[in-house]
């Protein structure tokens, strides 16, 4: 279940609904996360009486209308829990089932209210606001021992019954502030990553167990740069109510599983003031777009003569990730799916695009290139690389001395980006969305070009960070290609690691730096090279390393040239994060 009072109208009136959803905990989390997969429904509009009575009063008589309501809305599924009711699967068999709630999810006061405490109380467990920021796990708090603690105070019986800011602000703050404050903020971020993790092992929560330990052990420095603050200036206290809740997460999730999978943003974002007007949100409350997709699926199967059962294709599961009803048509009927609207589905590179030697990783390059027959030296003016065409033909002698004679002067084709795409790293049988990777040359708009950073594999090497500047292929045009040459190419500059994270576990970060050599005229040039678009593994981000002050008149198109040193972000996206974690760290 979810809830949450929402405000429907500002400066006209006040409008506010309180709905109410319901889900079924057995679907897939990353299903039941997205949206446009309609996991969600709402079941009730709580009402939100006024009472005309001291205030103090007020919000206790409208929690006894909000669970007296809440008792009458679940009065079927409390029943079905506690002795079972005959119901119908998605094969169309009857099972004889029980509803049990495993998760209720609702933000801080409406957990209060649930829990029937006060705002100086945790709703979870038996912890009250002197001890919300001593790290402690304290005895979860359940329905027995509230009702026991009302029977008690009424002496009668009663029947039994960040976002964006995470991803950049360890490297973004390193430098300028203390290495404390730095890491307490860098535990809190490993925490939340750690969290959000699709599934888990013992080892994942003892690790995010000991990052809010970690946190706990650094936060006085937070405290000390007054960085805590409130309406009347510094607060010397870590008693916050959501940060004593974290500490009841590793008790949680054995027991419910995955704890991203229970938010409730998506139907919440359905009912926010800032997305339509009131009438809109009406008409879309009232289920309207749901039932009218559900009638056009159903005609489409009667009119066709098909059965109403939804046989799962195992070849979506590893094939696509789309909405599961555009799924369906596309295997019963896929001359109609033209007539119904939902999300693009995430192409699989893995059928038909270009494979890595150990299949983990697919590419996709578009058949035609964005500039076609040009010279090695053209190119090099173009991107503004003079070492290209030296390197070029160092690197066609090294593939294949015999006849790199008859390639040398061979015209060039040239990709503006590519694609590159993984499976995930908890759920290997599925497949990411593919990520683009940029080698544009300089313009008005990039004078510097506008470039990505990527990881290498290289054989029989550690991984090497390189930035993307060109991505090109010999022209078909003359003599046969042998296969060392029929391919893909990058060029790249390289750069070399300086510190790695455990040399500062406040950051934790790998640090790199441009990679110099002296060149022929003694200055220093980075170092290029030329490899196979197949030798990629990752897409990356890097952050410069700022120091005590950050250059003002560098911005994200060009502060890869314009700074020496870099922190790879662990932080980039949480599919990176676990990555690294688990490959290289």
């Amino acid at each position: 279940l979810a809830s949450d009072k929402t405000p429907v109208t500002r400066h006209t009136g006040g409008l506010e609904m309180h709905p109410t959803f319901l889900t079924i905990a057995n679907i897939r989390s990353d299903i039941c996360m997205k949206a446009t997969a309609h996991t969600w429904s709402c079941i009730a509009y709580m009402p939100i009486p006024q009472f005309i009575c001291n205030p103090e009063f007020s919000s206790l008589l409208q929690a006894c209308v909000w669970h007296r309501c809440m008792d009458i809305v679940c009065m079927n599924l409390k029943e079905a829990a506690a002795v079972g009711a005959s119901m119908v699967d998605p094969l169309g068999l009857l099972r004889y089932g029980f509803t049990p709630l495993v998760a209720y999810t609702a933000d801080l006061p409406e957990q209060q209210m649930v829990s029937c405490v006060s705002k100086n109380t945790s709703p979870v467990t038996l912890a009250i606001q002197s001890q919300f920021g001593d790290g402690k796990l304290y005895e979860p708090r359940d329905g027995q021992g509230t009702l026991r603690m009302l029977e008690e105070l009424a002496g009668c019986s009663f029947p039994s019954g960040m976002r964006d800011i995470q991803c950049t602000i360890i490297p973004t703050i390193t430098g300028v502030i203390d290495p404390d404050f730095i890491h307490a903020v860098h535990a809190m971020v490993d925490f939340i990553y750690k969290a959000q993790a699709p599934t888990f092992t013992p080892t994942s929560i003892a690790d995010m167990t000991s990052s809010l330990q970690e946190f706990h052990e650094f936060k006085h420095a937070i405290v000390h740069a007054k960085a805590r603050q409130g309406t009347s200036g510094p607060i010397e206290h870590f008693e916050i109510p959501k940060l004593e809740l974290l500490a009841s997460f590793a008790r949680a999730i054995p027991q419910l599983g995955s704890i991203i999978q229970f938010t409730a943003d998506n139907p919440f974002e359905c009912t926010s003031h800032q997305h339509a007007t009131f009438t809109q949100q009406v008409v879309h409350l009232l289920d309207r777009e749901e039932t009218a997709r559900q009638f056009d699926l159903y005609a489409l199967l009667r009119s066709n003569d098909m059965s109403l059962n939804n046989l799962i294709v195992n070849e979506f599961d590893k094939v696509v990730d789309m909405d599961l009803m555009l799924g369906w048509i596309m295997c019963i009927a896929p001359e109609e799916l033209s007539w119904f609207q939902g999300p693009c589905p995430v192409c699989n590179h893995f059928l038909k695009g270009l494979l890595s030697e150990d299949s983990r990783v697919a590419f996709h390059i578009t058949v035609s290139s964005d500039h076609t027959n040009k010279t090695a030296p053209f190119l090099a003016r173009l991107y503004q690389l003079p070492d290209f065409p030296l390197t070029l033909r160092s690197f066609i002698e090294s593939v294949n001395p015999t006849l790199a004679t008859r390639f040398q002067n061979r015209l060039l084709n040239i990709w503006n980006k590519f694609h590159i795409q993984l499976h995930l790293t908890l759920r290997p049988c599925l497949v990411m969305p593919s990520q683009q990777v940029q080698a544009y040359p300089p313009s008005t708009n990039y004078p510097c070009g506008n470039c990505d950073a990527v990881l290498l594999q290289m054989h029989s090497e550690d991984a090497i960070v390189a930035q993307v500047c060109m991505v090109f292929g010999l022209s078909k045009k003359g003599p046969p290609l042998p296969a060392e040459l029929d391919q893909i190419f990058l060029y790249v500059q390289l750069f070399k690691v300086v510190a790695r994270p455990q040399d500062d576990v406040g950051v934790m970060m790998f640090c790199i730096k441009h990679r110099f050599v002296t060149g022929p005229d003694g200055t220093q040039v980075q170092v290029g090279m030329i490899i196979p678009l197949l030798d990629v593994t990752h897409a990356i981000e890097l952050i410069p390393v700022y120091g005590d002050r950050a250059n003002h008149a560098v911005d994200s198109s060009t502060c890869l040239e314009s700074y020496d040193t870099f922190y790879l972000n662990n932080f980039f996206d949480k599919e990176w994060y676990h990555t690294l974690h688990t490959d290289f760290m």
